[in-house]
């Protein structure tokens, strides 16, 4: 399964002997993985500015799994900002990582 999310704990693993691939992605490259991923945003502002479907809830994650994440570097997001140049604004980076869950 492939998913987008905005946050990560391994207490979301359904096995914890897997290895972890990761790949800092561009916004381009982000946006076109997320072609044919479940969304798990649960930022409401976050997934409407970037055109994902907002799915607060848990998820299992299983080997051979992928999660696309989307995180801040600099600081958390402005509350009810609408457009992704609000957050750059106040000196925040969305960053985009593909994680692969590999069986160890």
């Amino acid at each position: 399964m492939k998913y987008v999310i905005n946050g990560y704990s391994p207490a979301m693993l359904s096995d914890y002997d897997v290895l972890i691939i990761q790949k800092e992605l561009s916004y381009e490259e982000f946006k076109a993985l997320c072609y044919g991923a479940k969304s798990m945003v649960g930022h409401k502002d976050l997934a409407k500015c970037l055109g994902l479907e907002y799915n607060p809830g848990n998820i299992i994650i299983n080997p051979d799994d992928v999660c696309i994440s989307i995180f801040t570097k600099g600081g958390k997001l402005p509350k009810h900002f609408t457009e992704l140049s609000e957050i750059e604004l106040n000196n925040i980076e969305l960053r985009f990582v593909c994680m692969q869950f590999i069986k160890n």
